[in-house]
């Protein structure tokens, strides 16, 4: 325990904001494995440094390579590690997660769905969650046609699980807002994971369902009086393609631009198109808008 904390210090939901991990989890990672030791003062309270930014982006890059987070110790450890027998552990890691999803969903059991997320989400970020576990379940369960309640039940309870936490979390956030849309409702999940991420960080974000046109966005982003837009796209009628164009072509306020997204003039810069993976994609909006990079 430390009775002196250095100059230039965070504490917890400051370095929250900075880094994208979300306090519980930062705790989880000292309590559980120990990879990050903050400052303490004499009350218990966390303080973070510079030296604890570049860990935790050590932790994530291995995180985001998609290795489970009880083997990032050894990662980042100077032991020498062979990698790719290493990764094989980490990827049958990954799959049995996703047994323990499937048996609990096989058995109808949405307490035990809870239980496995609840724990989940306070080891991982959301999106590196997602990506590694939950996608490659969803993308599983919609190559078997025969078993369409499985797939139905996941998507149901995933969303109502992370509609309820991204209550939790907006209920301690403050302007600015970003205002999220998708095109299409078979990308809310998607929507919700960025929502639950950015919203843990503690930046505020607003919802409010899928398939909003252009205008409607408008609408509702001079009412929530948002600072930025972040639409995320799936494939869709090429008829909505001239008014998206449109809108992009004439805001002002600045857009966020994911999945299968229309072109528009371009030359402009405060529309940021984002093709890489989820989580680095949020990563890059916390840093950016929400972070003090300029501070670092």
């Amino acid at each position: 325990m430390s009775s002196v904390i250095p100059e230039g210090s965070y504490p917890i939901r400051d370095f929250a904001r900075m880094t994208g991990v979300n306090p519980a989890t930062l705790r989880a990672w000292e309590r559980r494995y120990g990879i990050i030791k903050p400052l303490r003062t004499p009350k218990g309270h966390r303080y973070y440094t510079k030296d604890h930014i570049q860990r935790v982006n050590h932790i994530l890059h291995w995180l985001e390579q998609g290795y489970p987070i009880r083997h990032v110790e050894l990662l980042m450890s100077e032991a020498e590690i062979d990698q790719q027998q290493d990764n094989s552990a980490a990827l049958d890691e990954w799959k049995q997660e996703q047994q323990q999803l499937l048996a609990a969903l096989r058995s109808l059991n949405p307490r035990r769905l809870f239980d496995l997320w609840s724990h989940a989400f306070s080891n991982y970020p959301f999106a590196v969650y997602y990506q590694h576990c939950l996608l490659p379940l969803i993308d599983s369960l919609r190559g078997q046609p025969s078993h369409p309640m499985l797939l139905k039940t996941l998507t149901f309870l995933l969303h109502q699980r992370l509609t309820c936490l991204m209550a939790q979390q907006q209920q301690h956030t403050a302007d600015p807002v970003l205002l999220l849309a998708t095109n299409h409702p078979d990308g809310e999940l998607d929507v919700l994971i960025r929502a639950c991420s950015i919203g843990a960080a503690g930046l505020k974000v607003e919802y409010l369902g899928p398939h909003l046109t252009p205008a409607e966005l408008s609408i509702a982003a001079e009412s929530l009086n948002a600072a930025a837009v972040w639409v995320h796209f799936l494939p869709h009628d090429k008829t909505e393609d001239s008014a998206w164009q449109r809108h992009l072509d004439n805001t002002e306020l600045p857009h966020w631009l994911s999945g299968t997204a229309p072109l528009h003039s371009g030359g402009r810069p405060h529309i940021k198109t984002l093709t890489s993976p989820v989580n680095q994609q949020i990563h890059t909006y916390i840093l950016g808008c929400g972070g003090r990079l300029d501070e670092l």
